[in-house]
């Protein structure tokens, strides 16, 4: 079987949670749906370092925020790729998070060949 690439989306918005994950599997990857920072970090905890190529996470969400999310990320030293989707964006959340070592930050609705573009950068880049 060949090593198929893992996307984890982290949105609190089912419909946007679905729609992703559809996305990413008909691009032909891997998809892991959670419904909050909280959770996907509580897996994280129990798979360890678990086969994950990027991460496309949603930044206002309940409980840890997707700010917060790659905060803790980097604090234990993962380095995935992020890309972050917001309802509610600015400039200063887009810079915030850039300089925090997101790859982008897509306002929402998402354009879904925009996101697909971004996924194709994101799943390509060889240093993480």
């Amino acid at each position: 079987m060949p090593n198929l690439k893992v996307v984890s989306i982290v949105d609190d918005d089912e419909s946007i949670r679905n729609s992703t994950q559809s996305l990413v599997r008909s691009m032909g990857w891997q998809a892991r749906a959670y419904a909050s920072a909280d959770q996907f970090l509580a897996a994280l905890a129990l798979d360890g370092a678990p086969c994950l190529d990027c991460i496309v996470s949603d930044i206002q969400m309940p409980g840890t925020n997707g700010l917060q999310l790659l905060q803790k990320l980097r604090e234990g030293h993962y380095t995935f790729t992020i890309i972050f989707v917001t309802g509610f964006f600015s400039e200063d959340i887009a810079q915030t998070a850039m300089s925090e070592g997101a790859l982008c930050v897509l306002e929402k609705p998402v354009d879904p060949t925009l996101l697909c573009d971004w996924l194709c950068l994101a799943l390509s880049r060889e240093a993480r």
